[in-house]
């Protein structure tokens, strides 16, 4: 929500944000994300470099239910209106490869590792690292990069028998949202121009929910077919990992497709 009111035009001027956008360009890096998150998990990818092989795509039990996927249109076309959002949306600073391995998160009152009480600023705080993708595009992007790792987290649990750690992960994402709303909310007097209403403002808020949801499928898709896959998934035992794996796929899948009706705050039930 910061870097939305912070980097966007509800933050800065029009020519301070086109010279801020200019700056941020990162053609090479964008266009990987493109392939890894938006084309090759649809496609039978042939390596021509050398550099893939011996790497499946996916795990052989999935090539069902990636043959399904791979053929369905509804999927097919929510994908490809979410690629041309990524590639076209210059909305404001995104981190552009988020997921909780790349956010150090500090709760407030820590004490010091001797006991006592910690010196200096003692606020929680939370910081994301690894920006190298960082580009200008749309802030929904991030938020579903983090949905999507939820998502596979859960397969996991929900495999393993986790019921606790499960139900904890059914609520991150309706808490992530509501926290980024409340922030949105919160710096939404500070705006440089005035005349954008509070009307557009609800209506940008949620469609950055459906985008974020959508996007979140993606980021969940690729991650279980493709050639940068999660341990999550991955490191299961052969019996546990394609309920897993499938659980994960139809419930990402129903993401993209569904992204404009569903809510936030449903989206881990959703039945796959």
């Amino acid at each position: 929500a910061r870097l939305l009111m912070g980097t966007g035009v509800l933050g800065l001027t029009g020519p301070a944000f086109a010279e801020a956008d200019a700056d941020s360009a990162n053609p090479a890096l964008c266009r990987i994300t493109e392939d890894l998150v938006f084309t090759e998990p649809y496609t039978e990818y042939v390596d021509t470099t050398g550099r893939r092989a011996g790497i499946p795509q996916y795990f052989p039990e999935l090539s069902g239910l990636v043959a399904e996927l791979r053929a369905d249109r509804d999927l097919l076309d929510g994908v490809s209106a979410l690629k041309y959002t990524f590639m076209t949306r210059h909305e404001a600073l995104i981190h552009g490869d988020l997921h909780t391995g790349s956010v150090m998160v500090r709760l407030g009152g820590q004490a010091a590792p001797d006991g006592g009480p910690a010196p200096g600023d003692r606020r929680a705080r939370a910081k994301a690292f690894d920006g190298e993708f960082c580009f200008y595009g749309p802030i929904a992007f991030d938020l579903g990069a983090l949905f999507g790792n939820w998502l596979l987290a859960l397969g996991r649990a929900r495999a393993l028998g986790r019921d606790e750690q499960a139900a904890w992960l059914e609520t991150l994402p309706s808490s992530a949202f509501e926290a980024f709303t409340a922030e949105f909310w919160r710096l939404w007097p500070n705006r440089v121009d005035q005349s954008f209403t509070e009307g557009f403002a609800r209506g940008r808020l949620r469609r950055i929910e459906a985008e974020a949801i959508g996007f979140g499928g993606t980021k969940a898709i690729r991650r279980l077919i493709g050639f940068a896959r999660t341990t999550d998934i991955d490191t299961l035992g052969p019996d546990e990992r394609g309920p897993a794996a499938e659980f994960v796929l139809r419930t990402a899948a129903r993401w993209v497709v569904g992204r404009d009706s569903l809510r936030v705050g449903e989206i881990m039930a959703v039945e796959p």
